[in-house]
């Protein structure tokens, strides 16, 4: 499902995670090159889609948060491409290099509660806060 052309982004089959309801892919803008999270709900999965949108489009000025560039709908799926983190996910980085020194956990802890309370003063709830989606 993940690999092919979708108008202006080639997705790759490179898989970053998969949940419940979506995949999510590696994506790559055609005309720049861009790389590109591509979350990729099934159509029995579209109200989730939705609700993430919506609250994406919400959060477009926070700059804590992945940025929502592109959405795609088929008969099928519904592809939302998000900013990709640079530097991956903080659960990648506790695997690959252990625990955070005490003044890089500071560092992660002050932006993660910058981001929750931008989402809170919108009346946002994140529900999943996981080293995987830090």
């Amino acid at each position: 499902m993940g690999c092919g052309v979708s108008h202006d982004w080639h997705i790759t089959n490179t898989v970053l995670n998969k949940g419940s309801s979506c995949t999510v892919y590696v994506a790559h803008r055609h005309a720049t090159k861009q790389v590109s999270a591509c979350k990729t709900y099934h159509k029995n999965a579209s109200q989730l889609a939705q609700n993430e949108i919506r609250i994406l489009r919400c959060l477009h000025s926070c700059e804590r948060v992945c940025q929502l560039w592109d959405v795609q709908s088929t008969g099928r799926v519904m592809r939302i491409f998000i900013e990709m983190a640079p530097y991956g996910d903080l659960m990648d980085h506790l695997i690959q290099k252990g625990a955070l020194s005490e003044g890089k956990a500071v560092v992660v802890v002050r932006d993660v509660i910058s981001a929750l309370a931008h989402m809170h003063g919108l009346g946002i709830i994140h529900g999943d806060v996981t080293p995987d989606n830090v």
